[in-house]
């Protein structure tokens, strides 16, 4: 196991710098202590090849313009705010009239300290920020901790805490995109995808949760046995971009995406009451995405994070946080090959 660290930009914010994270058998994580970005999960194929299974941008300048959050921690508060709007407290605008993300001074935005760590057994980073008290309107110095570790048996780990002096809001994820063909070199439609969810959150015309939780048996939304991508999308034309409430069971992951042909496979187990699966359709962008332009169904976004604008929705998980009682939030991705 090992780390190794290398410079990217002086910014007059701080040093950005990239951390990989090194099993010494195939499997390694690259990522920025600017926005905590995933920037490479390099996994063995079906011949023991490595290739990356995540988007990224060309270099440090496209990180630093990115407005699609790519392989970034998001918040304080993931997903959609209706109006920007919590009690008395008027969140930043940022998707105008509401809010998106944690708004526009983000963790998406923010260069963490990073520390460095190596174990027999694992290896990872522990970042750490705090954000001041108003920050996009959120109350309170919000502290945080955000640890990435990996194992000797490809799994990625991601544990995020935070803690604050006042009542604040805490819902965080990562927006990495996914492609396990490999350096992005098929689209997803050729991927499986299955979701231990029997409830899809019904949203509005502006993509915000109506409160209502739709069954999905029988519908398009419907993966709770393995679903081939292309099919999905043959049928939902618009492709994906929702909230899927997810079922916990001891032992037993809440997604799973393979690809049939590299034979890769990534197994997700959180401690969050929903995923947000964003299928880039329709997403063909100017910049440049694993040496190719950005194009629909480059990649697939797996965010776990509590159920968006759940401070509008009684029936949905609080993401209140208390004064001075720390809140955690955890990921593990496993990663491996398709049993033949």
């Amino acid at each position: 196991m090992k780390v190794n660290t290398e410079t990217i930009l002086l910014h007059p914010k701080g040093k950005i710098e990239s951390y990989t994270l090194d099993n010494e058998a195939g499997f390694s994580v690259t990522l920025l202590n600017y926005g905590g970005r995933l920037t490479a999960i390099n996994v063995p194929d079906r011949d023991g090849f490595s290739e990356n299974v995540v988007l990224n941008l060309e270099n440090i300048d496209g990180y630093l313009a990115d407005q699609a959050y790519f392989g970034a921690l998001v918040g304080p508060v993931a997903g959609r705010i209706r109006n920007g709007k919590w009690k008395a407290h008027q969140l930043t605008q940022n998707q105008f009239p509401h809010h998106i993300h944690g708004g526009g001074a983000g963790f998406h935005q923010q260069i963490w300290h990073s520390v460095p760590f190596v174990t027999k057994e694992e290896c990872g980073i522990q970042l750490s920020l705090v954000l001041p008290d108003g920050t996009d309107g959120y109350p309170g110095e919000l502290q945080l901790r955000a640890t990435y570790t990996i194992t000797k048996n490809q799994e990625l780990k991601l544990e995020m805490v935070g803690s604050s002096n006042q009542e604040t809001l805490f819902n965080p994820t990562n927006h990495a995109y996914f492609n396990l063909s490999g350096n992005g070199k098929e689209k997803i439609s050729t991927h499986i995808l299955q979701i231990a969810s029997d409830q899809v959150a019904e949203l509005d015309h502006e993509k915000i949760p109506t409160g209502r939780l739709m069954d999905v048996e029988g519908t398009n939304f419907d993966f709770q046995s393995p679903k081939l991508l292309a099919r999905q999308f043959f049928k939902q034309p618009q492709g994906y971009d929702d909230a899927f409430k997810l079922k916990h069971k001891e032992g037993q992951p809440q997604l799973y995406l393979a690809d049939p042909k590299s034979k890769r496979k990534m197994e997700i187990t959180t401690s969050e009451e929903s995923v947000v699966v964003f299928t880039t359709t329709n997403m063909d962008e100017n910049y440049v995405v694993c040496n190719q332009k950005m194009s629909s169904h480059l990649g697939i976004a797996i965010e776990p994070q509590g159920l968006p604008d759940a401070v509008h929705h009684s029936n949905f998980q609080s993401i209140l946080l208390q004064p001075g009682i720390p809140k955690k939030h955890q990921t593990i991705y496993q990663f491996g090959l398709i049993d033949e």
